[in-house]
């Protein structure tokens, strides 16, 4: 471990880097840190680009929002909600897709839950459980 000011300096020290690039294989020592470079011309005012990009994304979550409705009914068209049983049947394919698609599948377990609880808080209105799953 390399220190750099008594533990309060900054990180990429000169001695922390040669440590660190000696550990990646690199056998030749690290040149000599130069001059810091100045700007050579006119002062570039970065705000405006920030401010125009900031905007632009607003915009974009904006539009996003207004079409979020009739994109949700478009997707969930051909559900059918007449009965639960309908239901089940006709959204399988909408789970598998958040899963597959927008969430992503866990793999199965491959060893039971095991659930373990345990009181941690009585209070008069309400009673708190800690709940753990324990490998056999």
């Amino acid at each position: 471990m390399i220190v750099s000011g008594d533990g309060h300096g900054l990180p990429g020290s000169e001695a922390a880097l040669q440590v660190f690039v000696q550990l990646l294989g690199v056998r030749s020592r690290l040149r000599a840190p130069g001059v810091l470079p100045e700007a050579a011309g006119r002062h570039v005012d970065l705000a405006g680009p920030q401010h125009r990009q900031f905007a632009q994304l607003v915009s974009y979550t904006q539009r996003q929002i207004q079409t979020s409705v009739a994109r949700r009914v478009e997707f969930w068209s051909k559900a059918d909600s007449s009965s639960p049983e309908r239901w089940n049947q006709t959204t399988r394919f909408y789970r598998d897709y958040i899963w597959d698609e927008v969430i992503g599948r866990l793999p199965p377990p491959s060893l039971p839950a095991n659930p373990r609880t345990r009181l941690i808080y009585d209070e008069p209105k309400f009673r708190g459980y800690e709940v753990r799953a324990q490998a056999r």
